[in-house]
């Protein structure tokens, strides 16, 4: 495990000389030291300066004190990342005001045509207006970067940049692009700029952005535009200051991180922030430190939901390209392998009918789930839905969408929420399956919870049940999606001529086979069948009139294997017998008849109990024991 660790700090104003500010800010460096607070970057989200004091006069000398943060752990100056704040901004220079007024012109605080924000078309002549009131700020970092750094800063005609480090790629967002005096509120970025910016991302890392301003400070158009950009980019991280509190919250898409001041002021905290990034897990934890006058600094008690801590996760990539979380839900799966066939059968996935479109191929519900929507997918008994379910799971996660699967039967028995088995993935990268809701007592509970996700539209889910609980809970935002029986063509695929001849001689035999389970059974019983055909004491039905003829071969075929085996004892042969058709055949019986193979441990003691009680010894008992020379009947203890 690789931990990375973060100083973020904001809304300095080093230019003001309160008593209590320069005493705070002069014992920052040796309280981090006394206390072993490690970073290997520093994070500055603008206000170096106070607007308000002469500019740039230094009673508390700005560069130095950025470089002794570095200094004190050892960091280089390229790890130390800074944007502008809004006092950073000569708001006089290049008739600023006029040339903000002009590019929006907004009346009745309503957006004109002359920016639109799906455009993002904000000319050069006003780039480079905009980009003249920074001119004292880049002549500060002047003092703290090289030539090459400071280039970056330069450019006017991308005001948004990207560095890439060893661990991240630091997304820099000049959210004071737009701002003035008037306009200081519902700010815009470029839609245009910021695009340029991300089309210089490394995606094999995760990205953290850098700005003054939060995500929430943005023009609601803007915000909408900006945050599904950096949806598509996989950018959930964003720090900002400005507040002079400290504020962590998720707004969206987007892990909104605000700084506090390294001011003393009335109503505001004055507060640095420590982040540590898991290379590994993609877990990021932030703690908050603050200055309690007079005594000192202390790390904050309470930050989130009685935490000291604010926890979320990086978009990160393993070594073949996928993502932490869609290789971690892919384990997860694996556990449910036992719920799949050793091996599935090519064409018995059936097909699948939603909103009047049929769904065909190796597996169609990847193609269903690849629309984006949720849905609840319905089907009898033996129709494959947790088959179908699995194996979509695994397919899509081969292609790197994070899928995760869960039998609600097992929340269920355990006593586990939907939510607790979520938490430590990002929703909006997330694809949720949810098998067995007819399998649960607790409906009503899991179709609260599962309409609480669905509202807040970030993951995907599909739900596997017997009957729709849509309407009945008034679950909205999903589609029923229908497997339908197998077609002829499907089941030809699946057996030989000649037994393809058999079943269509037995029209009765042909509909089972139409469910997908009854189908896999008949094709593996069909040739044991055969092959036992003259065993005296395995009574097999050929002539097949219902669910429970085939059924009842499929039993008789785990029986006949045994035969195949060396050393097989007649007394084991017996035990197999009196098992799986008198007592898994009603437990199997119990199960189905309340729709749920859960079972408390002493409800299947007596259940096994009971049915062990009133054993016949019948006529292919008494076949086996007369083939093997049995002198006894078996003895049933090991239930």
């Amino acid at each position: 495990m690789s931990i990375i660790r973060w100083l973020h700090i904001s809304d300095l104003h080093l230019n003001t000389n309160e008593t209590e500010s320069i005493r705070m800010r002069r014992k920052l460096p040796q309280y981090i030291l006394d206390n072993n607070i490690e970073y290997d970057y520093v994070f500055c989200t603008g206000d170096i300066r106070d607007s308000s004091a002469e500019h740039w006069r230094e009673p508390f000398p700005s560069a130095d004190f950025l470089k002794n943060l570095c200094e004190i752990r050892n960091i280089s100056l390229d790890n130390l990342f800074i944007v502008p704040g809004n006092h950073d901004v000569n708001r006089t220079a290049s008739d600023r005001e006029n040339v903000v007024e002009n590019m929006l012109w907004h009346d009745n605080k309503s957006w004109s045509r002359n920016y639109k924000t799906e455009l993002g078309n904000i000319g050069d002549s006003t780039l480079q207006a905009l980009h003249d009131g920074e001119k004292e700020f880049r002549s500060f970092l002047g003092k703290i970067y090289d030539r090459d750094k400071l280039q970056l800063y330069d450019d006017y005609l991308k005001p948004h940049f990207v560095v890439e480090t060893e661990h991240f790629n630091i997304l820099h967002i000049d959210s004071t692009l737009a701002y003035s005096e008037k306009q200081n509120r519902d700010l815009i970025i470029g839609s245009r700029q910021l695009q340029l910016a991300l089309d210089d991302l490394n995606d094999s890392k995760p990205t953290i952005v850098l700005s003054h301003y939060a995500i929430t400070s943005l023009d609601p158009e803007e915000r909408r535009m900006v945050s599904n950009m950096l949806d598509d980019y996989h950018i959930y991280l964003w720090l900002a200051g400005h507040e002079h509190y400290h504020d962590l919250k998720p707004c969206g898409y987007i892990h909104s991180i605000q700084c506090g001041e390294l001011k003393i002021e009335d109503r505001c905290k004055s507060t640095f922030l420590v982040g540590e990034y898991d290379t590994e897990t993609g877990q990021v934890d932030i703690r908050a430190y603050n200055w309690f006058s007079p005594e000192g600094w202390a790390e904050y008690p309470i930050l989130w939901r009685n935490s000291k801590t604010y926890t979320l996760r990086l978009s990160t990539k393993c070594n073949d390209g996928r993502s932490f979380e869609c290789v971690k839900a892919e384990k997860n799966n694996e556990s449910y392998k036992a719920k799949m066939p050793a091996k599935i059968i090519s064409g018995l996935f059936a097909n699948i009918e939603s909103d009047n479109e049929i769904y065909s191929n190796d597996n169609p519900l990847v193609e269903l789930v690849n629309t984006g929507k949720n849905f609840v997918l319905l089907g009898d008994g033996g129709m494959g839905k947790s088959t179908m379910m699995l194996d979509a799971c695994f397919r899509l996660s081969k292609s790197g969408k994070t899928v995760l699967f869960l039998s609600l039967e097992q929340l269920e028995a355990f006593g586990q929420s939907i939510r607790a088995c979520i938490k430590d993935y990002n929703l909006n990268e997330l694809i949720l399956f949810l098998d067995g809701m007819n399998e649960v007592l607790a409906e009503q509970k899991f179709s609260k919870e599962i309409n609480m996700l669905a509202m807040e539209k970030r993951v995907q889910i599909i739900v596997s049940s017997r009957g729709s609980f849509l309407y009945k809970y008034g679950v909205e935002g999903f589609e029923d999606a229908v497997l339908l029986l197998l077609r002829d063509e499907q089941l030809k695929q699946v057996f030989t001529e000649s037994q393809w001849n058999e079943i269509e001689k037995n029209y009765t035999l042909k509909q089972l086979l139409r469910n997908p389970m009854m189908a896999s059974m008949y094709q593996k019983t069909y040739p044991v069948m055969e092959k036992y055909r003259d065993i005296s004491f395995l009574k097999w039905n050929y002539a097949v009139d219902n669910a429970s003829d085939l059924l009842e071969n499929y039993y008789t075929s785990q029986i006949a294997i045994l035969l195949n085996r060396k050393d097989v004892r007649g007394e084991k042969i017996m035990m197999a017998y009196v098992a799986i058709q008198q007592i898994l055949s009603v437990i199997a019986f119990s199960c189905e008849n309340v729709n749920a193979f859960r079972m408390d441990t002493q409800s299947f003691h007596d259940l096994t109990d009971s049915i062990i009680n009133v054993v016949a010894f019948d006529s292919v008992m008494n076949d086996i024991r007369t083939k093997y020379r049995l002198r006894q009947k078996p003895i049933i203890d090991c239930f």
